[in-house]
């Protein structure tokens, strides 16, 4: 289905609109809403478009013609004739281009001071070189919203702002009241009404959201033995962030932590939530694998300047199932947490 709908005026005997009504009789039509500021996806494309951007980064990418319903390509021109974009003012097409070094090689090449900060540089080309701005500009194409297209980007971003902040409340309600399958579904029907599906915790595509509960139970249920001296009041706060970083596919959840919140320790907050979540994660991981029947799995450590020695000694052993270390290991010394994790091995002992 392609992104903009045609009328279909086959039908001569139906009943005239109230649009056609009103030109019949003569009296001044409401100007047209273009079909592009009815449609979320072009809205969620025009978007990328706010503060300027280049037409060419989109060429080629194939989700965006995916939920499009035609190439990007073609789309994107059509807002040009449409209106909808429009070449960027020299300051934003230099702004997007050009790097503070680029502005003053060209500041210096005109004999202009090359000190100050980028908005600083680029109104003294502007002021003081206007043909060398002018030029510069020519060689780039960036397109920018109209002011019509403007104001109908404006009211979706913030329709859709608000409709995550309600789901996220929704969410964060459910995990806090251990209503697993609610939090789940809160994120699953906001995912479905949303032009990019970023899918829901482990399994965008389980129906009945058993493995995210599964997660979820596990999550609210275990401690790893590495945050064993913490206390678990302070702990039971950082369960519920760490279901929601899960849920909504987020590699923190610093911002579901409350900026008051404090706790003693090397970790900071937002690492214990990762480990209570990695923790939960390994833990259903290993209960597949064991359903799976491999023989033989390996613990792989990210193994950089942020690993510590006990993670890095662990790196490529094999272990039977049951015999597997507990994750994130409870030997850990790295403040950024254990990162290892457990992979089926390529060979057998």
């Amino acid at each position: 289905m392609g992104l903009f709908k045609r009328k279909n005026r086959s039908d001569a005997g139906k009943k005239p609109s109230a649009t056609e009504a009103v030109r019949s009789a003569g009296q001044p039509e409401a100007a047209a809403v273009p079909d592009w500021a009815t449609s979320k996806v072009a809205l969620e494309l025009l978007a990328r478009f706010f503060r300027g951007a280049d037409p060419w980064k989109f060429i080629g990418k194939d989700h965006w013609s995916d939920v499009l319903g035609e190439k990007v390509e073609i789309v994107l021109e059509r807002f040009r004739n449409d209106g909808a974009l429009v070449q960027a003012p020299v300051a934003t097409k230099l702004l997007q281009r050009y790097s503070d070094d680029d502005l003053r090689y060209y500041l210096g090449e005109s004999g202009l001071s090359q000190e100050g900060e980028r908005e600083e540089l680029l109104g003294r080309l502007m002021a003081e070189d206007t043909t060398t701005a002018q030029r510069l500009a020519s060689e780039i194409n960036v397109l920018i919203l109209s002011n019509d297209a403007r104001r109908h980007v404006v009211r979706y971003v913030k329709a859709e702002r608000e409709r995550r902040e309600v789901a996220e409340r929704k969410c964060l309600t459910g995990l806090l009241q251990r209503e697993y399958l609610r939090a789940a579904a809160t994120v699953s029907e906001y995912q479905r009404d949303s032009v990019f599906s970023r899918g829901v915790g482990i399994a965008e595509e389980d129906d009945d959201m058993s493995a995210n509960v599964a997660v979820l139970q596990l999550l609210f249920e275990r401690t790893p033995q590495m945050l064993s001296a913490i206390d678990v009041e302070a702990l039971e706060r950082l369960r519920a962030p760490a279901g929601m970083a899960f849920l909504w596919g987020k590699d923190s959840a610093a911002q579901w932590i409350r900026s008051d919140f404090t706790m003693d320790g090397p970790l900071e907050p937002a690492v214990v939530s990762a480990m209570l979540l990695a923790h939960a994660r390994t833990l259903y991981d290993r209960e597949q694998y064991r359903q799976s029947g491999h023989p033989t799995y390996e613990i792989w450590c990210t193994h950089d300047r942020h690993s510590c020695p006990d993670c890095k000694a662990m790196h490529g052993r094999q272990y039977r199932i049951d015999s597997l270390p507990e994750l994130p290991h409870a030997g850990c010394t790295s403040p950024h947490g254990c990162r290892c994790r457990t992979v089926v091995a390529n060979t057998g002992f």
